[in-house]
């Protein structure tokens, strides 16, 4: 268990940087939701403050159901960041081009390699 100066110090340093949050956006501090432990403590530290924050997760198509279902069920106010393309779309968007790009080098390098031999038997 942490002791309790800790966080009432936690909750004081979050308390004073408000007004530098609200500065820089009108919802206070941005929050990087990630489910864990970590995120968790900061949130919840934030409601103890009672300060502006809006706390968002950039969904990665990668994260266990189990982890998503925690998240929708004890943290209903973080926003869902969702990516214009799936992991694994990207993934085989991605490495159609670098493979390409392999193929087509190693093709340049074949054909420069069968230049070079065709000239020096001339």
């Amino acid at each position: 268990m942490i002791p309790v100066n800790k966080i009432k110090t936690a909750i004081e340093l979050i308390r004073n940087a408000e007004p530098l949050a609200l500065k820089y956006q009108d919802y206070g501090f941005h929050l990087a939701f990630s489910g864990g432990k970590d995120s968790q403590v900061i949130y919840e530290l934030c409601k103890m403050a009672g300060v502006k924050f809006r706390s968002v997760m950039q969904v990665t198509t990668l994260d266990p159901p189990e982890l998503m279902r925690f998240v929708r069920k004890n943290y209903p106010d973080v926003i869902m960041e969702h990516p214009e393309i799936n992991f694994y779309k990207l993934i085989i968007k991605k490495s159609c081009k670098i493979l390409l790009s392999i193929f087509k080098r190693t093709i340049r390098r074949k054909f420069s390699c069968y230049n070079r031999n065709k000239k020096s038997r001339e």
